[in-house]
């Protein structure tokens, strides 16, 4: 944290979440059949970076009759898919300026996170909640698990661990390359987060699209859609 990026000020950490079924009946057929579509096959990870850059298989992207059709779908599928968000973008250079020790993003994009899931929970009814984070590395991934256990069992600098009474929110890593719907979903609405807290909010349809999907709920009524500090 001591060198921000200019050009990338914020870190965004989203969760997807899903009903288990409507997501293997519904989300992930849906996702498979634009695949189909536009590759011919399921085997494409769509990833946010390289389709703004138009590099590997969304080369057909250059086509602009290809790209506004692709891009007309994707909007569509990210609106009308059944799922809810949460979101936590941290404004590094606004994290730096304010804490003389400022925490790790990561670690505390994911106490929030893990706030706001506790909140869907219990308006949901429910007392588990698996969590699939993408596998980043062997150490990355350690680091994670532990940050993520001391959270639930201490809480940390803004999340009490009494949330999590009774609740169980086991963590699993799978691999980019295990071509998940859901990971790709979050990838997605990450940088869509992202980008609307951010001087330059370009193109507001992608935003527009998925607004609805963050929830309301919990004592404190927030959003779970955040921006901090």
């Amino acid at each position: 944290m001591t060198n921000v990026d200019p050009g990338s000020p914020n870190f965004c950490l989203t969760l997807a979440v899903f009903d288990a079924e409507r997501y293997a009946t519904s989300v992930v057929p849906a996702f498979i059949a634009f695949k189909h579509k536009y590759f011919g096959h399921e085997g494409v990870v769509l990833h946010s970076h390289e389709i703004r850059k138009q590099i590997g298989d969304f080369g057909i992207l250059r086509n602009r009759d290809v790209r506004e059709s692709f891009m007309e779908d994707l909007t569509a599928l990210m609106r009308d898919s059944d799922y809810q968000l949460i979101s936590i973008v941290i404004d590094k250079p606004g994290l730096v300026n304010r804490y003389v020790r400022p925490d790790d993003p990561y670690e505390l994009s994911l106490g929030l996170a893990l706030e706001r899931l506790s909140d869907w929970a219990v308006m949901a009814g429910a007392d588990r909640c698996p969590i699939i984070a993408e596998a980043r590395g062997k150490r990355e991934n350690n680091a994670l698990a532990a940050e993520h256990l001391r959270i639930l069992q201490h809480g940390n600098n803004v999340v009490p661990a009494r949330l999590f009474a009774g609740l169980k929110l086991p963590l699993e890593f799978v691999h980019k390359e295990r071509n998940l719907i859901g990971h790709q979903i979050a990838d997605l609405a990450a940088y869509t987060a992202s980008k609307w807290f951010s001087p330059n909010k370009g193109d507001p349809r992608p935003f527009q699209a998925i607004k609805h999907r963050y929830f309301r709920g919990g004592p404190s009524s927030f959003y779970s859609l955040k921006c901090f500090p």
